[in-house]
């Protein structure tokens, strides 16, 4: 038995396709919910305006306690767009903000008009997101490791470019307490034993079983959640200067005075 595997998740179960939040979050600015948005008369009452709105499909009412609002609610919390409910231990909510109000950045991002506006948004956002590291104090960017992998692959190898199976099982599954060249090592690996296998997919499957035995929850995981893990950074990042610029501008704020946590 290796290191136990903790696969991080920046993107949510419910809804998988970030293309959809902007929508979503404009709904909810021009409604009633604002500051308004706990409970679960509310909660309800916020999915069937969604689902009146075609933003979800909620068919034949399938869904009867809310969940679906509570997972929009997370999503605009995690972005930035609306104010957490804050852990007493942290402060007083007043200080940070009305909860579920909008936030000066949700305003900003109601003001993007154009695609490219909108995924600067999710991409600032992202660089801010703290995850906390597992018997630690200190946190981390997943957004921010996955480019150091990225940087790292570029350095060695001359490109950049990391694929399913290996986000699936190297990617997602690590974080700063990992070794950035060991990890880059057991890539680099995976993937020219992988050119040398005559079955993919059984490689894959071989693979991840391995993996597996450090994992404490379903092997599926590995494969479905990094499908929504890439699928998040790819609507976010085009990897190019520009970007891989503005990401190391954020850095600052991030490791200099780590976010602190808050309760959802």
């Amino acid at each position: 038995m290796g290191t136990p595997i903790d696969i991080w998740l920046v993107g949510n179960t419910g809804l998988r396709n970030p293309n959809r939040i902007k929508d979503g979050f404009s709904v909810f600015a021009e409604s009633s919910f604002v500051g308004n948005l706990r409970g679960r008369e509310n909660d309800i009452a916020f999915m069937n305006l969604l689902n009146e709105k075609g933003i979800i499909q909620n068919e034949g009412g399938k869904d009867e306690s809310g969940s679906h609002a509570r997972k929009w609610r997370l999503m605009f919390s995690k972005n930035g767009l609306i104010y957490p409910k804050l852990d007493k231990k942290y402060g007083e909510q007043a200080a940070l903000g009305k909860m579920d109000d909008i936030t000066p950045f949700g305003r900003v991002f109601l003001k993007a008009d154009t695609y490219p506006a909108v995924q600067e948004c999710f991409l600032r956002a992202m660089s801010v997101e703290q995850f906390p590291l597992a018997g630690e104090s200190s946190y981390f960017s997943p957004l921010r490791w996955i480019l150091a992998i990225m940087l790292e692959l570029e350095k060695r190898t001359g490109s950049s470019e990391l694929s399913r199976i290996e986000f699936a099982l190297w990617g997602h599954t690590t974080n700063p307490k990992y070794s950035l060249s060991e990890v880059v090592d057991n890539i680099l690996d995976l993937r020219m034993r992988r050119a040398k296998a005559p079955a993919k997919k059984t490689f894959d499957r071989q693979e991840i079983a391995v993996r597996a035995k450090d994992y404490d929850k379903k092997s599926d995981n590995f494969l479905d959640y990094s499908d929504m893990n890439m699928r998040i950074f790819a609507f976010q990042v085009s990897y190019n200067e520009k970007v891989v610029a503005l990401l190391f501008h954020l850095q600052s704020m991030c490791w200099q005075k780590p976010l602190q946590k808050y309760s959802e």
